[in-house]
């Protein structure tokens, strides 16, 4: 009579600690994300400085040669309209390298976030799904198959 109460025990106790490993795993992705997010809009903030360094350039040139003649109000105002929208945009995604900066923070329950200048940024290799031993120790399949486990332990 005790030695399945037993076991049920010793199952739950299991799960407990899968559990506790799954919040580890998922908190851990939680910051890789958020890094990953920061290098990513980093670069692109990269990308769109030298970018808006070329539209200021193409917005001179359009201004001299509206002043010369050659070229009509319209080609300078959508000229200098487009170099406005990208600055909007780095606006934009630099307020986005902060909103993750500030997740990184709670995440990491830091106030003060030293100054991230590792900005390589390189997609993230998956793992193969084909490997059923590497399936077998994700913490998430571990739980659900202790779930089991658990289930079977409570019939009666």
């Amino acid at each position: 009579m005790f030695g399945p109460k037993k076991s049920l025990l010793a199952e739950n106790a299991k799960s407990a600690e899968l559990n506790s490993n799954l919040t580890k795993q998922e908190i851990i992705m939680n910051v890789r994300e958020v890094w990953n997010n920061i290098l990513y809009f980093q670069h692109l903030n990269d990308i769109l400085m030298e970018e808006d360094s070329l539209l200021a350039l193409n917005v001179k040139a359009v201004g001299l040669k509206y002043k010369t003649g050659e070229a009509n109000q319209l080609e300078n105002i959508m000229s200098i309209t487009r170099k406005g929208e990208l600055e909007q945009l780095i606006k934009q995604n630099k307020a986005s390298v902060e909103i993750e900066k500030m997740k990184l923070g709670v995440l990491l329950q830091i106030k003060d976030l030293p100054v991230i200048t590792d900005t390589k940024y390189e997609a993230i290799e998956l793992f193969d799904i084909s490997d059923s031993l590497a399936l077998r120790q994700n913490p998430s399949i571990q739980v659900a198959l202790q779930n089991i486990k658990i289930a079977e332990g409570q019939q009666p």
